[in-house]
């Protein structure tokens, strides 16, 4: 996140933003008058500013979890990447026209074990936001996505999808390439076949088995997530979380889809 003063705030963050200015009042004073020292009141400032936020983040209602999750100073896929994996091998390309800068994807470790990760990417600056068509992906993206998660099912990795993005790119080139068929194929074939299949059951057994309270529905497998304004959607079997607005719904379409499925096959 960009420090102080090129960050920005939500309403409901003014009192850490009064903090900020306060510190940077009292460097000014310090600078005026060096022969007093002012590094303790400045510590004690900073001090504050982490209580102060570690105050509002656990007493946030409804809303103010949705405004954080659309934070404009939000972690983006890239940094969530460097913060929990290693060894990031991005993939690029969908093998038929060309590579989407919006959707990233690529083998990764995490805790010990290979995963795949698939997700948009934003950009914070101007120059990258155009880079990345602002996180909107076009066909070429979608047709990447579903090559990488037919890549990691040949190898039986898990896949952990992180998804923020406005929705698919509605512009004209877009279209001539067959957005809608590109976006409709990843989400039909991601969801049949034995890829498909054991996203269900883990969402599943994830929804059974891994609530807690918090205003979250944790899941040990399958479900999406809002941590620190990246959704993590793990479809294919990851761990995550469930937002708790959505998580009955969920829980009904899929056990819906687990229990047609079992009895097709008996």
């Amino acid at each position: 996140m960009p420090q102080y003063p090129n960050r920005q705030f939500i309403d409901f963050e003014q009192p850490i933003k009064d903090l900020y200015e306060q510190i940077e009042q009292t460097k000014k004073l310090a600078e005026k008058n060096q022969k007093i020292d002012y590094s303790s009141t400045v510590i004690q400032l900073e001090e504050s500013i982490v209580h102060k936020r570690r105050e509002i983040t656990e007493n946030l209602t409804p809303w103010q979890r949705v405004q954080l999750s659309r934070h404009p100073d939000r972690p983006y896929m890239l940094k969530y990447i460097e913060k929990l994996t290693t060894n990031f091998i991005e993939c690029h390309g969908d093998r038929s026209f060309a590579d989407d800068k919006a959707m990233i994807g690529g083998f990764a470790d995490l805790d010990g074990e290979t995963v795949m990760l698939i997700g948009q990417q934003k950009g914070h600056t101007t120059k990258m936001r155009q880079l990345r068509n602002f996180g909107m992906a076009k066909p070429e993206g979608y047709r990447k996505a579903l090559r990488l998660m037919k890549l990691a099912e040949k190898f039986d990795k898990p896949i952990i999808t992180f998804i923020d993005t406005p929705g698919a790119y509605p512009g004209l080139e877009g279209e001539e390439r067959g957005q809608g068929e590109a976006s409709a194929r990843e989400a039909a074939e991601r969801r049949e076949g034995r890829l498909g299949a054991r996203a269900q059951r883990a969402q599943v057994e994830g929804e059974l088995d891994g609530r807690n309270g918090c205003g979250a529905e944790r899941e040990t497998r399958g479900g999406a997530c809002a941590v620190g304004g990246a959704h993590i959607g793990a479809a294919e079997g990851a761990r995550g979380l469930h937002t708790s607005s959505g998580g009955q719904h969920a829980l009904r379409v899929a056990q819906r889809l687990w229990h047609s499925r079992v009895r097709q096959k008996k």
